[in-house]
This record gives C-alpha cells, structure tokens and sequence, in this order.
C-alpha cells in the first residue's frame, strides 16, 4: 500500500512530469528519488533479484515515466530493470496468445517531407525509417505522400512490426478522435482499431501516444489501446512530445538489439540506457514506454 494519500502522489506525479518532460529544467533528481522511495522503496529487497519489471499503473501512474525515477545508488529505474506496462495483469494472457513470433518483417511509415494540413513535415523520421531499413533490408518502405490512410490499411496486416514515424495527436476531451497523422490527414482511434494486425509490435514514434483517457474501472481509452484492438500483443508508444534527433537514434538501438535476439523490454533498456550516455536528461530516454507482451 502507498505510505501516501493518492491526492498527495498525484499532485507528485503531475509536477514530476513538468520537470522531466522540459528539456532545459533543472532538479529533477530530488522528485525522482522521492517518487522511487515512495512507490520502488517498499518492494526493493523483492525486486533486486528481478531483472524484468512489469507495472499495472493505476490513476495519475498510467502517466508516470517510471524509467526516470532515481534509486538510493543515483541510478535510474531503467538501468535496474527492464520495464514492462500493462493495463491489467490479465490483459498479458490476451496479448501472448497473439503474440507471432520474433520480428523479421518491418513496414515502416514516415511522414517525412510530406505536409498533411496544418501538421508540419518531420524529415528527421526519414532518416529514423533509413536507419531501421538498414538492419532490416526486407522492410517495407512507405514515406512522404506514399504514407496515406489508404497505404496503412493495405499494408500494416501483411507486417511482424509496423513502425510509424509521424506526429501524434491526443484529444483527451475525446480520446476517440486521437490519431496519428499520415500524408492526407488524421487517421483516428476509430478506424485504428479495424486495421486487423498480425504483427506482434507496433512502434508508435510520436508525441503522448501511450496517454489517452482514464474512465472507470482504470480502463485508458488512446492509441496504444486501439493498437491491441486491432491485434498487436506489443505496442511501444511515448508519454510526451519527443525529440526528432534524438528518437531517431534511440530507434536505431532498439531495432539492433531486436535484431541482436533481446526481447522487446530488453531492447527498450539497452537503447534507454544507450540514449541517457548522450542525453543525461530523462526527456530524451524517459518517455519511451513498452505495453503488452514483452517477448
């Protein structure tokens, strides 16, 4: 049980997030040990035997960059452990029995040049997608205008990993009418979770795609839970808006160490743990967050 009312951890987790979603703030490190010796510090004699950590966050924790939190040692979370979310204990058995297989097949999308409306280009995700390209020489390549809703429902079925390289919009107000941005325009929660995936991980490399909207019973309603109602075990999604440089890069690891035979939450590790040597600031590696089956 918390030590602490849940108004009080909320409050914490709320200012936490300010801080280390702020790439130019200072003085996080005292949050992040008092949020790790509230919500770590009880079960640490538990867990240091452990190497992987699932969490079933609850409230203002479905929000809550857990890799960022401090331990005693100056060291943080994802340096201890390899995490893992879920948004139930029972959901993992949902996910593991659609679970295919290791990845051997990406298709990547990236908006790259392309203007969809007011959405500005990202041509940092061309470099993202060429980069994956390179270990995976049998992917699938859809960028710039080729990237369009139309594309994402013919091709996204057929793939082991559909990998998007765009913008991200969340409506908390209306979390149906959240989407990711292709070359014509949104396309949204709605018509997401119709796409029948076969593909045992959907990366969405995107602003707040793994936020969405609580409801009761803790159920959050956003991008990353469409993506398991179309069929993926595994969604690695982001918790506030990132960088294009340094995603880029932090892409680049976890696809390697994919390749390299590491499980999904070991991969998402060594390119944390790889990110933070470059950039210290948990804004960069933090927001990276693995849902579902971690095989």
């Amino acid at each position: 049980r918390l030590p602490e009312t849940v108004p009080e951890v909320q409050s914490e987790v709320t200012d936490f997030r300010s801080l280390v979603s702020n790439p130019t703030s200072t003085g996080w490190q005292k949050p992040a040990r008092h949020l790790y010796g509230v919500l770590i510090s009880p079960l640490s004699n538990r867990l240091d035997r452990y190497h992987r950590l699932v969490i079933v966050p609850s409230g203002a924790l479905n929000a809550l960059p857990f890799a960022a939190l401090v331990g005693p040692d100056g060291k943080p979370l994802a340096i201890r452990h390899a995490l893992v979310a879920l948004p139930s204990a029972t959901v993992l058995q949902f996910c593991r029995a659609r679970n295919p297989g290791p990845v051997s097949k990406p298709v990547l999308f990236a908006i790259g040049h392309a203007s969809a409306g007011k959405y500005p280009p990202l041509p940092g995700t061309l470099q993202e997608v060429a980069d994956i390209h390179s270990l995976y020489p049998g992917a699938e390549v859809e960028a710039n205008d080729q990237f369009t809703k139309d594309h994402v429902v013919q091709q996204a079925p057929l793939f082991d990993v559909v990998h998007f390289a765009t913008h991200g919009i969340l409506d908390r107000r209306h979390p149906q009418d959240s989407a990711i941005i292709c070359a014509d325009g949104p396309f949204d929660i709605q018509h997401l979770v119709d796409l029948r995936l076969h593909a045992g991980l959907v990366v969405l490399s995107a602003c707040e795609t793994g936020l969405g909207r609580l409801y009761r019973g803790d159920e959050m309603v956003g991008l990353t839970r469409s993506m398991m109602l179309a069929g993926t075990p595994s969604v690695l999604a982001t918790l506030w808006s990132v960088a294009d440089h340094s995603t880029a890069q932090f892409m680049s690891d976890f696809y390697r160490s994919l390749k390299a035979g590491h499980d999904k939450a070991a991969a998402l590790q060594s390119a944390q743990v790889s990110l933070m040597k470059q950039y210290p600031h948990p804004f960069y590696w933090a927001p990276f967050q693995l849902q579902g089956d971690w095989r």
